[in-house]
């Protein structure tokens, strides 16, 4: 089958892992989180999803995109993970 599937969550963080974001140093964390310390996880099952994220796993980075604040514009950005 062919058909991607698209699966969107809202999460909290792990303290443990919010630290790591923090540590950082570059606020990182505040485009990727709202003011509840949540961030909606929204994940492409499909074979071209699948290749892009596998590609840019292998480069080390990770790509994200956060509206977690309503009265922010919507923030993208693409880090080193």
């Amino acid at each position: 089958m062919d058909e991607d599937i698209l699966l969107g969550c809202i999460l909290p963080w792990k303290p443990e892992a919010f630290e790591k974001l923090k540590a950082y140093g570059d606020g990182r964390e505040e485009l990727m989180t709202d003011v509840r310390g949540t961030s909606c996880f929204v994940i492409k099952f499909g074979k071209a999803g699948e290749q892009l994220a596998a590609k840019l796993w292998e480069e080390g980075k990770m790509v994200y995109a956060s509206s977690a604040s309503m009265t922010k514009r919507l923030k993208l950005a693409m880090s080193k993970v």
